[in-house]
Protein backbone atom coordinates (compact mmCIF):
# COMPACT_ATOMS: atom_id res chain seq x y z
CA UNK A 1 0.00 0.00 0.00
CA UNK A 2 1.39 3.42 -0.94
CA UNK A 3 2.17 6.25 1.46
CA UNK A 4 -0.93 8.28 0.53
CA UNK A 5 -3.40 5.39 0.83
CA UNK A 6 -1.80 4.25 4.11
CA UNK A 7 -2.24 7.70 5.65
CA UNK A 8 -5.82 7.91 4.42
CA UNK A 9 -6.61 4.52 6.00
CA UNK A 10 -4.99 5.56 9.29
CA UNK A 11 -6.84 8.89 9.35
CA UNK A 12 -10.20 7.13 8.96
CA UNK A 13 -9.38 4.87 11.90
CA UNK A 14 -8.42 7.82 14.12
CA UNK A 15 -11.27 10.07 12.94
CA UNK A 16 -14.45 8.00 12.35
CA UNK A 17 -16.66 9.46 9.65
CA UNK A 18 -13.72 11.07 7.84
CA UNK A 19 -14.29 10.73 4.11
CA UNK A 20 -11.27 12.38 2.57
CA UNK A 21 -8.06 14.21 3.26
CA UNK A 22 -7.80 17.42 1.30
CA UNK A 23 -4.78 16.44 -0.74
CA UNK A 24 -4.09 20.06 -1.65
CA UNK A 25 -3.31 20.89 1.98
CA UNK A 26 -0.85 18.16 2.95
CA UNK A 27 2.46 17.19 1.40
CA UNK A 28 2.83 13.41 1.51
CA UNK A 29 6.25 13.21 -0.11
CA UNK A 30 7.79 12.75 3.32
CA UNK A 31 5.73 11.57 6.31
CA UNK A 32 7.83 13.73 8.61
CA UNK A 33 7.54 16.93 6.57
CA UNK A 34 4.40 19.03 5.98
CA UNK A 35 4.54 22.10 3.80
CA UNK A 36 1.37 23.66 5.25
CA UNK A 37 -1.10 23.13 8.11
CA UNK A 38 -2.89 19.80 8.15
CA UNK A 39 -6.67 19.98 7.87
CA UNK A 40 -8.98 17.00 8.16
CA UNK A 41 -12.47 17.07 6.70
CA UNK A 42 -15.40 15.42 8.50
CA UNK A 43 -15.31 16.32 12.20
CA UNK A 44 -17.78 19.19 12.05
CA UNK A 45 -20.14 19.42 15.00
CA UNK A 46 -23.73 20.53 15.56
CA UNK A 47 -25.57 22.87 13.19
CA UNK A 48 -27.43 25.83 14.75
CA UNK A 49 -30.82 27.19 13.79
CA UNK A 50 -31.17 30.35 11.73
CA UNK A 51 -31.91 32.42 14.84
CA UNK A 52 -28.29 31.82 15.87
CA UNK A 53 -26.50 31.45 12.53
CA UNK A 54 -27.97 34.80 11.41
CA UNK A 55 -25.35 36.40 13.69
CA UNK A 56 -21.94 35.93 12.07
CA UNK A 57 -19.45 34.18 14.33
CA UNK A 58 -21.99 33.36 17.04
CA UNK A 59 -21.65 29.56 16.74
CA UNK A 60 -18.77 27.18 16.11
CA UNK A 61 -18.96 23.43 16.71
CA UNK A 62 -16.67 20.44 16.28
CA UNK A 63 -16.18 16.81 17.36
CA UNK A 64 -13.23 15.00 18.92
CA UNK A 65 -12.77 11.26 19.40
CA UNK A 66 -10.83 9.90 22.37
CA UNK A 67 -9.86 6.26 22.03
CA UNK A 68 -12.47 3.93 20.58
CA UNK A 69 -15.42 4.79 22.80
CA UNK A 70 -15.48 8.45 23.86
CA UNK A 71 -16.70 11.37 21.76
CA UNK A 72 -16.68 15.02 22.79
CA UNK A 73 -18.88 17.46 20.88
CA UNK A 74 -18.02 21.11 21.55
CA UNK A 75 -20.11 24.22 20.90
CA UNK A 76 -18.45 27.63 21.16
CA UNK A 77 -20.94 30.50 21.53
CA UNK A 78 -20.00 34.15 21.05
CA UNK A 79 -22.88 36.11 22.58
CA UNK A 80 -22.10 39.40 20.85
CA UNK A 81 -25.01 40.16 18.53
CA UNK A 82 -27.43 37.87 20.40
CA UNK A 83 -29.96 39.17 22.91
CA UNK A 84 -31.68 38.26 26.17
CA UNK A 85 -35.26 39.38 26.75
CA UNK A 86 -37.72 40.83 29.24
CA UNK A 87 -38.96 37.53 30.67
CA UNK A 88 -37.09 35.12 32.92
CA UNK A 89 -36.23 31.82 31.22
CA UNK A 90 -36.82 33.19 27.74
CA UNK A 91 -34.86 31.94 24.74
CA UNK A 92 -31.66 33.79 23.75
CA UNK A 93 -31.10 34.48 20.06
CA UNK A 94 -31.03 37.16 17.40
CA UNK A 95 -32.99 40.16 18.62
CA UNK A 96 -36.47 40.81 17.28
CA UNK A 97 -38.12 37.46 18.01
CA UNK A 98 -36.25 35.62 15.27
CA UNK A 99 -37.26 31.94 15.11
CA UNK A 100 -35.12 28.78 15.19
CA UNK A 101 -32.74 29.84 17.98
CA UNK A 102 -31.44 26.37 18.85
CA UNK A 103 -27.68 25.80 19.05
CA UNK A 104 -27.82 22.26 17.69
CA UNK A 105 -29.68 18.97 17.99
CA UNK A 106 -28.52 16.17 20.26
CA UNK A 107 -28.74 12.71 18.70
CA UNK A 108 -27.06 9.48 19.70
CA UNK A 109 -25.83 9.05 16.14
CA UNK A 110 -24.23 12.48 16.14
CA UNK A 111 -22.98 12.77 19.73
CA UNK A 112 -22.89 9.28 21.19
CA UNK A 113 -24.87 8.12 24.22
CA UNK A 114 -24.78 11.13 26.49
CA UNK A 115 -22.70 10.79 29.67
CA UNK A 116 -22.23 14.39 30.83
CA UNK A 117 -22.49 18.02 29.74
CA UNK A 118 -20.14 20.82 30.75
CA UNK A 119 -20.63 24.58 30.27
CA UNK A 120 -17.76 27.00 30.85
CA UNK A 121 -17.40 30.76 30.59
CA UNK A 122 -14.42 31.80 28.46
CA UNK A 123 -15.45 35.47 28.65
CA UNK A 124 -18.06 36.79 31.07
CA UNK A 125 -21.27 38.23 29.62
CA UNK A 126 -21.98 41.94 29.39
CA UNK A 127 -24.91 43.91 28.04
CA UNK A 128 -27.51 41.12 28.16
CA UNK A 129 -28.42 38.99 31.15
CA UNK A 130 -25.31 37.31 32.68
CA UNK A 131 -27.41 34.45 34.10
CA UNK A 132 -27.49 31.96 31.22
CA UNK A 133 -28.96 28.46 31.30
CA UNK A 134 -28.50 25.54 28.92
CA UNK A 135 -31.89 24.07 28.00
CA UNK A 136 -33.49 21.60 25.62
CA UNK A 137 -36.86 21.07 23.96
CA UNK A 138 -38.46 18.94 21.27
CA UNK A 139 -38.96 21.82 18.80
CA UNK A 140 -36.31 23.36 16.54
CA UNK A 141 -38.41 26.48 16.04
CA UNK A 142 -38.33 28.35 19.36
CA UNK A 143 -37.81 32.08 18.82
CA UNK A 144 -35.84 34.66 20.75
CA UNK A 145 -38.01 36.08 23.55
CA UNK A 146 -40.12 32.89 23.72
CA UNK A 147 -40.68 31.40 27.17
CA UNK A 148 -39.00 28.01 27.58
CA UNK A 149 -42.16 26.86 29.33
CA UNK A 150 -44.04 27.18 26.03
CA UNK A 151 -41.94 24.39 24.51
CA UNK A 152 -42.69 20.67 24.38
CA UNK A 153 -40.83 18.67 27.06
CA UNK A 154 -38.64 21.60 28.14
CA UNK A 155 -35.64 20.85 30.36
CA UNK A 156 -33.16 23.15 32.07
CA UNK A 157 -30.02 21.05 31.72
CA UNK A 158 -27.64 23.49 33.44
CA UNK A 159 -28.82 26.37 35.61
CA UNK A 160 -25.82 28.55 34.96
CA UNK A 161 -26.34 31.47 37.30
CA UNK A 162 -24.21 34.57 36.83
CA UNK A 163 -20.80 33.50 35.60
CA UNK A 164 -17.83 34.72 37.62
CA UNK A 165 -14.09 34.56 37.13
CA UNK A 166 -13.77 32.05 39.99
CA UNK A 167 -16.94 30.00 39.38
CA UNK A 168 -17.04 29.61 35.63
CA UNK A 169 -17.80 25.92 35.01
CA UNK A 170 -21.04 23.99 35.44
CA UNK A 171 -21.56 20.26 35.02
CA UNK A 172 -24.68 18.21 34.38
CA UNK A 173 -25.49 14.53 34.13
CA UNK A 174 -27.81 13.17 31.43
CA UNK A 175 -30.96 15.26 31.76
CA UNK A 176 -32.57 15.51 28.32
CA UNK A 177 -36.26 14.63 28.53
CA UNK A 178 -36.46 12.72 25.25
CA UNK A 179 -34.18 11.63 22.43
CA UNK A 180 -33.23 14.00 19.62
CA UNK A 181 -33.96 17.22 21.51
CA UNK A 182 -32.70 20.63 20.42
CA UNK A 183 -30.40 22.66 22.67
CA UNK A 184 -31.09 26.29 23.59
CA UNK A 185 -29.73 29.05 25.81
CA UNK A 186 -32.12 30.97 28.04
CA UNK A 187 -31.72 34.04 30.23
CA UNK A 188 -32.24 33.34 33.92
CA UNK A 189 -33.50 36.84 34.74
CA UNK A 190 -35.50 39.43 32.82
CA UNK A 191 -32.99 41.61 30.96
CA UNK A 192 -34.11 43.01 27.62
CA UNK A 193 -30.76 43.90 26.04
CA UNK A 194 -28.20 42.85 23.45
CA UNK A 195 -24.96 41.22 24.50
CA UNK A 196 -21.79 43.25 24.04
CA UNK A 197 -19.42 40.55 25.38
CA UNK A 198 -19.45 36.92 26.46
CA UNK A 199 -18.20 33.56 25.22
CA UNK A 200 -19.41 30.13 26.34
CA UNK A 201 -17.98 26.67 25.68
CA UNK A 202 -20.45 23.79 25.91
CA UNK A 203 -19.07 20.23 25.82
CA UNK A 204 -21.18 17.08 25.37
CA UNK A 205 -19.40 13.87 26.39
CA UNK A 206 -20.78 10.68 24.90
CA UNK A 207 -20.01 6.99 24.47
CA UNK A 208 -19.91 5.69 20.89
Amino acid sequence: MGTRSSLQKLSREVYPGLDIIDQNLVSLDDLNTYTVAQKFVGNTGLVPGTGISAVAGAHTSWKEFIGNQIQKTSILIDLVGLASSDGANDIIGKDGGVANCHIGQYTVAGCGTLDAIKMSWLELAAGGDPDINLCSADEATLAENTALSAATNPVTIINGGDGTATDNTKLSARTLATADQYLYLSNGAATNAAYTAGRLLIELWGTV
